[in-house]
């Protein structure tokens, strides 16, 4: 399998993909405003956590997953399962959670929207393990080039931020019917069966992966539910804005690597530990160059570019602009040390790092936000990830340079 090959395609598509869901956020605020932008931030801060509890933390398993201990038709099991689950979750947030009519319209919306990505996501995974990523990539450059068009026309038709987004939901469907099912039958053409016995075993095994996947999504969303509770949805759309262009750090790190799963595997299954923590440390310094590549444009565009972009008013906000890509550089090394985690198959650390971050969230960010204000709620965004990441990095160390006789199975 060429991995470098099947990472570009990974990474081009969903570069694409994230890139038209921030360049929504940017029409949001010409075409209705920052207010509907702050309903946007709250309907995808509520709708990932959903979203991963659908994917179930399953994609980097599913991809490391080189010696087909469970079958596609288990893996496609699960997901319905979870799915389903997620969904019923969502409902009884909304029930309790106190938001307007609107809001709750968008939140289900974006969540759905979500959801079909989810459903197709498991068809990646299986794609993924034949080295076949570029339906993958086709598909995700479609669907984000697609969802520009087809939700900007209908909210500056409608002028209603629910409506739009569910336009966007008719439109994944339809690319999930018509291509991601079609290209994933093309190389993947057995019947699709599942043992319950096997179906159960991967729910349990992959449960502190949806733990280590969703406490992450939790800790970017408790600031943000701070500014909105403390300033107000017009201020939590300017943190958003301001933030949006960050989530290019968190989205080339996790799809550089996701290709590299099965490869990850592999050298843990031959018990080639050392060549494992090189590509961990390789995979960080990339990361650290492209926060600062990242930070050096900030520094020298993002007043004209984002003024461009958003508007002047936006501009005397800018501060927390090069903290908050820092903070981001920082997640994203906590993602690159979990892809190593998944594939030496350990769940207990995953999880026990994952929910360190979220404690020190919880407890940090409303104090934060209420006595600094925005610049509160990047230290309540990057700190978590901070411990997080020096945990598993020590754990690593010693796990990989000085392991125990018997690593592999």
């Amino acid at each position: 399998m060429n991995y470098k090959k099947q990472a570009l395609y990974n990474t081009v598509g969903n570069l694409v993909y994230m890139a038209a869901l921030w360049l929504i956020s940017v029409l949001i605020v010409h075409i209705t405003g920052f207010e509907d932008a702050g309903v946007f931030s709250i309907a995808m801060s509520v709708g990932n956590v959903f979203f991963f509890i659908a994917v179930y933390g399953m994609r980097s398993f599913q991809g490391s997953d080189s010696l087909y201990q469970y079958s596609p038709g288990e893996y496609c099991t699960v997901r319905w399962i979870t799915t389903g689950t997620a969904a019923l979750c969502l409902t009884g947030y909304l029930l309790f959670a106190g938001y307007s009519f609107y809001i709750s319209a968008a939140v289900i919306a974006y969540t759905l929207y979500k959801f079909a990505e989810s459903a197709s996501d498991v068809f990646f995974g299986e794609l993924q393990r034949v080295g076949h990523l570029e339906i993958c990539g086709i598909s995700m450059s479609v669907k984000g080039v697609l969802s520009i068009a087809v939700f900007s026309a209908v909210l500056f038709v409608t002028k209603n931020l629910p409506a739009a987004l569910l336009a966007m939901v008719l439109l994944a469907v339809a690319i999930l019917i018509v291509y991601d099912i079609k290209g994933y039958r093309k190389y993947c053409p057995e019947k699709l069966t599942a043992k319950k016995e096997k179906v159960l075993s991967l729910l349990r095994e992959g449960f502190p992966m949806l733990l280590t996947t969703v406490f992450p999504i939790v800790v970017t969303a408790v600031p943000r539910l701070a500014i909105e509770a403390y300033l107000g949805t017009e201020v939590l759309g300017i943190y958003s804005s301001i933030s949006t262009p960050t989530v290019l750090i968190t989205t080339l790190v996790p799809n550089i690597l996701a290709p590299f799963m099965t490869l990850f595997g592999h050298l843990y299954h031959e018990g080639n530990l050392k060549k494992l923590y090189r590509m961990l440390w390789v995979s960080l310094i990339a990361t650290a160059a492209l926060g600062a590549v990242a930070c050096a444009l900030a520094y020298f565009l993002g007043d004209f570019v984002m003024g461009l972009v958003f508007g002047k008013e936006i501009v005397p906000h800018l501060g927390i602009f090069i903290p908050l890509i820092l903070a981001t550089t920082v997640y994203a090394f906590s993602m690159a040390a979990n892809s190593v985690l998944i594939s030496i198959r350990r769940p207990a650390f995953l999880t026990a790092f994952s929910a360190a971050a979220l404690v020190l969230s919880l407890i940090a960010a409303y104090p934060l936000v209420e006595r600094f204000g925005q610049m509160g709620a990047v230290w309540a965004y990057g700190l978590p990830f901070a411990a997080q990441f020096l945990l598993q990095l020590v754990f690593l160390t010693v796990a990989l340079l000085f392991p125990r006789k018997k690593q592999t199975k």
